[in-house]
């Protein structure tokens, strides 16, 4: 059974980056708080997600709004910076294709 709140998440969520869909070792993963502590945010399982490294330092202190407007902002074709660069267009992520803001 796994103990730690970054076990539990990596768990949980499928051994996936809660927000970028791709497969999380654990050695780039880490935990994120979705309301961060310095908002008033709990330590408990159900504020807290496994996410790449890279997506928990640029999303920082950021409101759960803010993070999930960086997301949008991409118009359905977020790519995680952890991905190798290609020339190629990435790969979709199964489970992440998010619709196109409504106007």
């Amino acid at each position: 059974m796994p103990t730690t709140p970054l076990e539990r998440a990596i768990f949980a969520q499928g051994g996936q980056c809660f927000f970028c869909s791709r497969t999380l070792p654990k050695d780039e993963a880490s935990v994120d708080h979705l309301v961060p502590t310095s908002q008033k945010g709990g330590n408990g399982d159900e504020n807290l997600v496994a996410c790449c490294k890279t997506l928990n330092g640029i999303f920082g202190q950021m409101t759960l709004k803010e993070k999930l407007r960086v997301i949008l902002n991409q118009r359905g074709k977020f790519v995680c910076p952890n991905l190798p660069k290609t020339n190629a267009p990435a790969a979709p992520q199964e489970g992440r294709h998010l619709p196109p803001p409504k106007k």
